[in-house]
């Protein structure tokens, strides 16, 4: 049928393939993480959800409430992901809290104003029924009257506050399905162009790794057993989570357990260029340090066939090799 070493090629391949992948996703993870992409996306959705020109900015006075501003990790982060009951709550207090009436009132003795709520003894359901009454008529309006409706039980005038959850919480998670789609396409857009920017940084150059796989020997056989050696840790998983540290055990026993120096050789770059890429860190300034890394093991250690040489184009263009001095 098919020979083994074509097998052999096609794994070094997937495996080579599997490698740059995950430092895509790395960069991928790390841009995110800079521009703050997954608050951003969902401040914009929920902004867009609460969105009233005719009333209130609600998104604004979403983002400001006690509740979500303690979900963030300091003054100038955002939310990386808020649930449907804490939406819920959140909406509800802020339109509830709309029927309460402020009044700052001089306090003589104590020389100082002191606030007086009214409508604050009114129960918390009713009350946000009269907030969203108290709105200029608008589609966020309709929307919320809406739910109201739909709230009521029975012979009660006022919406079950239970039942309201529920319709806000459902209402986000419809919102939220679709933001995850666009966050997702927009995502595959970005992984693209990073997929372009490895292959330019790495010169990866399918033809020739297919051709150093086919005619290396010693190179197609170490890329074959750290393929095998992860598939192996892998495999012993009970759960779908990636265990950084079972597959970096596995292949530090596999290199003690080599008595080949050259397949050590490689063993021994692939174990640190896998280290690399399967440790991901929180810190930014870590990543950066482990992407770098990765790529000095990955394309200078293991001696692949990536990588930008001196003496090939385009860098030969710009580069001049050193006159030597004749001898007299």
């Amino acid at each position: 049928m098919f020979d083994s070493k074509i097998f052999e090629v096609g794994i070094g391949l997937i495996f080579t393939y599997g490698l740059l992948g995950i430092l895509v996703s790395l960069l991928l993870e790390w841009h995110n993480q800079k521009v703050r992409e997954r608050g951003e996306t969902l401040k914009k959705a929920i902004y867009h959800m609460l969105d009233d020109s005719l009333n209130l900015n609600y998104g604004y006075l979403f983002y400001r409430h006690p509740i979500i501003d303690k979900l963030k990790k300091d003054k100038n982060s955002l939310p990386q992901y808020i649930s449907g009951d804490t939406f819920s709550q959140t909406v509800i207090d802020i339109f509830a809290g709309s029927a309460i009436d402020t009044r700052f009132i001089l306090n003589e003795d104590a020389g100082e104003y002191v606030a007086q709520e009214n409508g604050r003894e009114i129960p918390f359901n009713e009350r946000f029924v009269i907030g969203v009454q108290r709105m200029k008529h608008s589609p966020l309006k309709i929307l919320l009257q809406n739910f109201i409706s739909k709230s009521v039980k029975g012979d009660q005038t006022s919406p079950d506050l239970d039942q309201l959850n529920i319709e806000f919480k459902r209402w986000f998670d419809e919102q939220m399905g679709r933001v995850s789609g666009w966050f997702k396409i927009e995502q595959q857009k970005k992984a693209i162009f990073f997929g372009f920017f490895v292959a330019i940084m790495f010169n990866v150059d399918s033809i020739h790794l297919m051709n150093s796989l086919i005619y290396n020997d010693s190179l197609r056989n170490a890329i074959n057993y750290q393929a095998q050696v992860t598939v192996d840790a892998l495999s012993e998983q009970k759960t779908d989570s990636l265990s950084t540290q079972n597959i970096i055990s596995a292949l530090h026993e596999s290199i003690e357990n080599t008595n080949d120096t050259l397949k050590i050789k490689q063993l021994t770059a692939l174990f640190n260029a896998t280290q690399n890429l399967l440790q991901t860190k929180d810190s930014l300034n870590t990543r950066n340090e482990e992407i770098s890394k990765m790529k000095e093991s990955l394309a200078f250690n293991t001696k692949l066939p990536i990588g930008w040489n001196k003496r090939d184009a385009p860098i030969s263009w710009f580069y001049k090799a050193p006159k030597q001095k004749q001898k007299i």
